[in-house]
C-alpha cells in the first residue's frame, strides 16, 4: 500500500544520502528532517570505535582506493581524518598525535613512492609511538609490509576494515 511505498522511498533516499555523504552516520526523525551537520558529527563521534588517519604518501596522487577505505572505515564506526594525497610523513605523524589516532593507514600506488611508507613507519617507531600502522595499494604486498615493519597490510578495502577492527578492539 501507500505506507509501504513511502517507507521504500524513504529508505532509498537515506541510502542515496549516505552514499553521497561518504557513509556518515545519518539521523532522520519521522517528519524527515535531518539534523544540522554539527549534530551528525557529534553523534558520529560518540559512536566512533577508534580514530584513523589516512592518506596517500608523498609523491603519489592516487586516491580512489584510499577514499574507498576511508568511507568503509567510517561505515564501520571509525572516525577518519583524511589527509588526501601527496602526504608527507611528518603530516601523518603530527596529525596522529593531534587527533590521538590509534591507526595510521597509508596508501601508495606507485613503486617509486613505496619507500615513503618505510620513512613514515620509521618515524613512528623511533618515537616509540603506539599508533598501529597499516599499508595498502597495488604495488604493496604482505612481504613488503613485514619488511618495513608495518602492523598490517590489506589488498582491498573490506580487508582494511577487518584489519582495523582487529587492531582496535571495540571499547
Amino acid at each position: 500500500g501507500e505506507a509501504n511505498e513511502l517507507m521504500a522511498r524513504a529508505i532509498f533516499a537515506l541510502d542515496v544520502y549516505q552514499v553521497l555523504h561518504g557513509c556518515d552516520l545519518v539521523v532522520v526523525n519521522l517528519n524527515g528532517r535531518v539534523p544540522d551537520e554539527g549534530a551528525v558529527s557529534e553523534a558520529a563521534m560518540a559512536w566512533a570505535r577508534g580514530k584513523v588517519v589516512i592518506g596517500t604518501v608523498k609523491g603519489d596522487v592516487h586516491d580512489i582506493g584510499k577514499d574507498l577505505v576511508g568511507m568503509m572505515l567510517e561505515g564501520a564506526g571509525f572516525e577518519v581524518f583524511d589527509l588526501g594525497v601527496d602526504v608527507d610523513p611528518q603530516a601523518f605523524f603530527d596529525t596522529a598525535g593531534e587527533k590521538q589516532a590509534q591507526i595510521v593507514a597509508m596508501s601508495a600506488l606507485l613503486t617509486t613512492t613505496m619507500p615513503v611508507m618505510s620513512q613514515c613507519i620509521n618515524q613512528f617507531k623511533e618515537a616509540g609511538s603506539g599508533v598501529r600502522l597499516i599499508v595498502g595499494g597495488a604495488p604493496i604486498n604482505q612481504d613488503y609490509a613485514i619488511k618495513i615493519n608495518a602492523d598490517g597490510y590489506s589488498s582491498d578495502a573490506p580487508g582494511a576494515v577487518e584489519l582495523a577492527k582487529k587492531l582496535v578492539p571495540k571499547q
